[in-house]
């Protein structure tokens, strides 16, 4: 039994060797980080305003830890002939089922929730993340978040995501 485990072993390496699938061996992390960086530029890839990761614009947070979500923003206008300076923020949106106020909720965005005076040139973009921790006894519910971009003091993009608490 033995024996027949360490030929097929040897036939598996060496087709892969011979087929020069040497990529196939490598590190499940590494493919991992791979996937990742992929899935990531498709998402920038697209002509969107706003992105934001991950893709469901959902994350789940257990009580007492700390998670957060991705978002770029891109200068797709075309109107302007120079850099615009934008801005962003994070607002609780919808917040019933949790039985918190809004002061609370947005207590759970430990960084990230806000920036001004971002210079972003026209078909340029940023990366941004916002984290949140929530505490032991957090009400276990689902928050809504408002994501507000501004380009020159006005409303550039609007979107939201979701956050449950478990």
């Amino acid at each position: 039994m033995i024996v027949i485990f360490f030929m097929l072993l040897i036939i598996i390496l060496i087709f892969f060797i011979n087929t020069n699938n040497l990529h196939s061996l490598r590190d499940p992390v590494e493919i991992k980080k791979d996937q990742l960086r992929e899935e990531i530029n498709k998402l920038f890839s697209e002509e969107n305003v706003i992105i934001i990761y991950p893709r469901t614009k959902y994350i789940e947070i257990k009580q007492g830890d700390t998670d957060g979500i991705g978002l770029k923003i891109k200068n797709l206008q075309e109107d302007y002939v120079r850099e615009t300076t934008f801005s962003y923020s994070v607002y609780a949106s919808d917040i019933t089922n949790c039985r918190v106020n809004e002061e609370v909720a947005e207590s759970w965005i430990v960084s990230g929730k806000a920036e001004e005076d971002i210079a972003i040139p026209i078909g340029g973009s940023i990366v941004r993340k916002v984290m949140f921790q929530t505490s032991i006894g957090s009400p276990l519910c689902i928050a809504r978040y408002k994501l507000e971009v501004r380009a020159g003091g006005n409303v550039y993009a609007i979107d939201f995501f979701d956050v449950r608490i478990k």
